[in-house]
């Protein structure tokens, strides 16, 4: 059975399922689940000891809350969503995490794959790593002047964005609000964990912009 595609490969930014593809393919090529394969070789090297994929609901008591805006602007506790039960390990999502862990993971692709005198990638593999692939990711979300790297969005065209930033940074956010951001030119790592789900009445979050702002300025 076959397809046809959306469009022609390397011609638009589609958001898709390709990163839960990528962690099987890691999973046959590694011969070992994903999960472990992310501990053995990214997490634990990088000393990030506080994250893992979604711990059993019995072991989630100390996970942050999460809120969104509602029709007066005011917050509102969104029920949990993130206790469903699945029979296999998700490339896109399902990882919980630390300010501080984020933090190491993103000092060590400031410092060009390497953290505490660990190497976990090559610098060229960083280079490619946030290096654009296409342009226009998230246009369709009002976004301009993004592209897309190898797993994270890159600024292309600085003026064209709707946030203050620099061509050549590079971030990614998380579903709940949570953000991280590294900017080559200011030399800034930046993280933010708002645990704050967008809604019909939320606007794009203000951590974006005040992210942004400081790795602008250079602070």
């Amino acid at each position: 059975m076959t397809m046809p595609l959306f469009e022609k490969p390397g011609t638009k930014s589609r958001y898709g399922a390709s990163a839960d593809v990528m962690a099987r393919v890691i999973e046959v090529a590694g011969e070992m689940p994903f999960t472990g394969f992310l501990q053995q070789r990214i997490f634990q090297p990088v000393g990030m000891d506080s994250t893992s994929h979604l711990p059993p609901a019995d072991q989630q008591a100390g996970m942050a809350r999460i809120y969104t805006q509602n029709a007066d602007r005011g917050l509102e506790l969104v029920e949990s969503r993130i206790n469903a039960t699945i029979d296999w390990t998700p490339g896109g999502s399902g990882i919980v995490s630390t300010v501080p862990d984020y933090m190491r993971l993103g000092l060590m692709l400031r410092n060009g794959g390497e953290l505490d005198g660990v190497r976990i990638f090559r610098a060229d593999t960083i280079v490619q790593l946030t290096t654009p692939q296409i342009d226009g990711v998230l246009a369709d979300r009002g976004m301009e002047g993004m592209g897309w790297a190898l797993g994270m969005a890159v600024v292309m065209e600085q003026d064209r964005t709707p946030t203050i930033d620099r061509s050549g940074d590079y971030w990614w956010a998380g579903y709940f609000g949570t953000y991280w951001a590294m900017s080559p030119e200011a030399d800034l790592v930046s993280v933010v964990f708002s645990q704050y789900e967008p809604g019909p009445h939320t606007d794009l979050p203000f951590v974006v912009d005040l992210s942004s702002s400081v790795a602008m300025m250079g602070l």
